[in-house]
């Protein structure tokens, strides 16, 4: 999991069940917070994108292509993460119904520190100006987005 910003924070919420009769529901969860250090995170942007269009028989395609830096700014190493890039009408992830799956890759690990550059490179039937080229984590959060020129 990577968790971004200056304040981490995980919530869970459980139920408890007893044997004593209470007519007040409420009283059967509680929250838990968890807060992590507040050293930062990972942080990523997207460079170098570039859009060339051919017309080839009368059928026009698209080679998008654009780099990902993802940078630890922690304290610690961050472990294994999986990054998915989409296609996007605007800078927010709506799943994978909704915007166009690209392509993925990994980071094994990064030291506290450390950068990584990522590539992505896509051949598309739909010329992609105005769109956003997102760079997305596991849990659908959007490391990055840039707007496609």
């Amino acid at each position: 999991m990577v968790v971004t910003g200056s304040e981490l924070a995980l919530t869970n919420v459980a139920s408890v069940t007893t044997a004593v009769s209470d007519s007040n529901a409420t009283n059967d969860t509680f929250t838990l917070v968890t807060r992590a250090a507040t050293e930062g995170g990972v942080t990523a942007a997207i460079s170098k994108e570039s859009n060339k269009c051919k017309d080839k028989k009368g059928i026009e395609t698209c080679k998008l292509k654009a780099n990902l830096e993802v940078v630890n700014t922690s304290g610690i190493e961050v472990l294994a993460m999986h990054i998915r890039f989409f296609l996007s009408d605007n800078a927010t992830f709506e799943g994978e119904e909704t915007d166009t799956f690209l392509g993925d890759d990994n980071v094994k690990k990064l030291k506290a520190g450390k950068s990584k550059r990522l590539k992505v490179k896509a051949t598309l039937i739909d010329n992609p100006t105005g769109k956003f080229l997102l760079a997305v984590d596991d849990n659908d959060n959007v490391l990055a987005s840039q707007l496609i020129p």
